[in-house]
């Protein structure tokens, strides 16, 4: 999941350029929900109506995780480079394991406090010369710093309740009930994209975004959340941004040298130090 979600954000990066932020957001989300459905069918399982009480949770879960984060990342992208994108909006698993302590009652034990050093460590080391490249323009960063507090906020909203569903069906409710909003808001502030406009990375981008990074990999990060501690589970998630770091440069030619080397080090000890198992004593 932290290899191909973190290779999404340089494949997105021309999609989002020949398509707008707003149309690329809709045409993702609604292809995803097709996919997300076929998969519920795959695996044997019925798309059941929510109860009563879990209509207003999980509406307010879906504008959080789908129609928000979307929408920030989006245009976030739009406004600086990709691999950095990545890295300010995971931030999230540092607030998501602060949140955690006093919304889900998770014990804020040493390994969690030692691996959230190493990873923000990680993180500001790669954000320290984005400071001196952001200049007067603060729009890039600041929204994709909202999308971290809103995926963050989001994660302890899922965590913190029964649902009943799958990561499946849960995963395709909140696409359901999120895209609507985001498709119907694209249609009135974006004009449509001219697909002869649309390079070929755009294309492939698009198709990697709708399919592999919003299918499979929202699918698994939701199977992940209903197994570990909502702590551990975003932690987890440091990885990405340092592939997307290197995949933005392998793919992008965004800069890589010494700065990222480092954070993936730090990040990598912070993973580490939280799955690692404890002695027997």
């Amino acid at each position: 999941m932290s290899v191909l979600w973190g290779v999404n954000w340089p494949m997105m990066k021309p999609a989002v350029i020949d398509l707008g932020p707003w149309m690329f957001r809709a045409i993702c989300l609604l292809i995803a929900v097709i996919g997300m459905l076929i998969l519920v069918r795959a695996t044997g399982e019925r798309m059941r109506l929510p109860p009563r009480a879990l209509v207003g949770p999980l509406i307010l879960a879906s504008a959080i995780n789908v129609t928000l984060w979307h929408v920030l990342t989006g245009f976030g992208l739009a406004y600086m480079a990709a691999g950095r994108a990545g890295i300010i909006a995971y931030l999230m698993p540092v607030i998501s394991t602060v949140l955690a302590a006093p919304m889900l009652g998770e014990k804020l034990t040493w390994r969690k406090i030692v691996a959230l050093f190493l990873g923000a460590a990680g993180l500001a080391v790669l954000i320290w010369p984005e400071i001196g490249r952001i200049g007067g323009d603060l729009r890039g960063p600041l929204l994709m710093l909202g999308s971290a507090f809103a995926w963050a906020f989001g994660t302890m909203l899922i965590k913190g309740r029964r649902w009943g569903y799958s990561p499946a069906q849960l995963t395709t409710w909140q696409m359901l009930i999120g895209t609507p909003p985001l498709v119907i808001l694209a249609l009135l502030l974006a004009p449509l994209p001219d697909p002869a406009q649309v390079t070929a990375m755009g294309w492939i981008g698009l198709i990697y975004a709708s399919t592999v990074a919003m299918v499979w990999c929202h699918y698994t990060w939701y199977r992940i959340l209903d197994r570990l501690p909502a702590s551990i589970a975003s932690i987890s998630t440091l990885a990405i941004p340092a592939v997307g770091v290197i995949a933005s440069a392998i793919l992008l030619g965004e800069p890589l040298g010494f700065t990222e080397f480092a954070a993936l080090t730090l990040v990598l000890g912070a993973i580490t130090i939280v799955i690692w198992p404890k002695s027997a004593g």
